[in-house]
């Protein structure tokens, strides 16, 4: 399935609204803040937890220009995906 750029921008303006009224299928407590994550994944310095997110790839949303929210179940997924069984 391909999304346009204004697809995209519809998907993260309903997202946006559903979280604003708290309804729908995305509700507060399934999305985290960078800031959340950043103290999930033990980051003091927020350029290098960017650097980070970007390099490995780490799920996140972008609602605009300046809001980015991170979806538990999606952010799970990658952990469980990045965790190695020690031999």
């Amino acid at each position: 399935m391909n999304f346009d750029a204004e697809d995209i921008k519809a998907i993260a303006v309903a997202v946006a609204n559903e979280l604003r009224a708290g309804q729908g299928s995305v509700t507060p407590g399934d999305t985290l803040t960078s800031k959340e994550v950043m103290a999930l994944l033990g980051y003091k310095n927020r350029k290098q937890f960017w650097i980070s997110v970007r390099a490995a790839r780490v799920p996140f949303v972008r609602i605009n220009a300046r809001q980015i929210i991170f979806q538990r179940s999606a952010l799970e997924a990658w952990m469980q995906r990045r965790t190695r069984n020690a031999a």
